[in-house]
């Protein structure tokens, strides 16, 4: 099944709350993989959703201008008798749409160094460059190494295959985010699409988000911070991650083959 943008936007906010299953949820993602448009739209609305969590004390303290608010209120009425959006995603796109309206400036502020905004572009990145990597096999992580760096400028440790784990680098790219530009290197683990980026000159604090049904693990090294984006439940994201924190906290160089995940 293919969509329209106007169909993708209308199912997004399902899709963001992972209640989308199925061919739609398939369709969906079909579609951001290839709309570029659609990608930011849905990598900046989780992100304005992820502030009003993080805020809502301060957003129930603030007051919009009646107009504002009597027009919210009847246009939640009406996809309320339509069916549309369960309550709390009601009273959450009411409040993040009372943030972008009134704090438009504030929300930028906010979200300018936001983790789950990073997270949420990576993820939709993730999914675009899945679908656009043809598998070419297995590869060496020292010409994955070095291609980045000759051509980007990117002195990234790159974690070689772990064959016992299932894990394979299939492939060494470059991403454009808000923060700049990120190096992106791609795996497959157990077949599943499996992404290390590097922001580099950044420091975060250590974090797991769960982002557009992906599972975002972040920390920081000397060289800047890390985001591993998979397709996996919590438990083996830091599993993975715990692998890709280890190699990644060396000097810059190549690791011994084969290394396994297992701690």
């Amino acid at each position: 099944m293919s969509l329209s943008c106007e169909q993708t936007r209308a199912l997004l906010t399902p899709w963001i709350d992972e209640e989308l299953a199925g061919p739609d949820r398939a369709a969906v993602e079909a579609h951001l993989a290839v709309c570029g448009s659609c990608g930011t739209r849905a990598a900046h609305e989780h992100a304005a959703r992820e502030v009003v969590r993080q805020r809502r004390p301060a957003l129930a303290a603030e007051r919009a201008p009646e107009s504002l608010r009597a027009r919210l209120a009847a246009g939640s009425r009406s996809r309320a008798a339509a069916g549309v959006r369960s309550s709390r995603r009601l009273s959450l796109s009411i409040a993040a749409t009372l943030l972008l309206a009134v704090g438009g400036l504030w929300l930028h502020a906010l979200t300018e160094r936001s983790t789950p905004l990073l997270a949420a572009q990576l993820a939709a990145d993730h999914v675009k460059c899945h679908l656009m990597t043809r598998d070419s096999g297995t590869l060496d992580p020292a010409e994955v190494q070095h291609r980045l760096a000759e051509q980007y400028g990117f002195h990234a440790r790159v974690p070689p295959s772990a064959p016992n784990e299932c894990l394979r680098l299939v492939g060494g790219r470059r991403c454009v985010t808000a923060e700049g530009t990120n190096a992106h290197i791609l795996y497959l683990v157990d077949g599943r699409p499996l992404s290390l980026y590097l922001v580099p000159d950044d420091v975060r604090r250590a974090t797991t988000i769960r982002v557009l049904g992906r599972d975002a693990v972040v920390w920081s090294g000397d060289n800047g911070t890390y985001v591993l984006v998979g397709e996996h439940g919590r438990g083996d994201a830091e599993r993975v991650a715990s692998y890709m924190r280890r190699v990644t906290a060396g000097p810059v160089g190549i690791p011994e083959q084969g290394s396994s995940i297992r701690q």
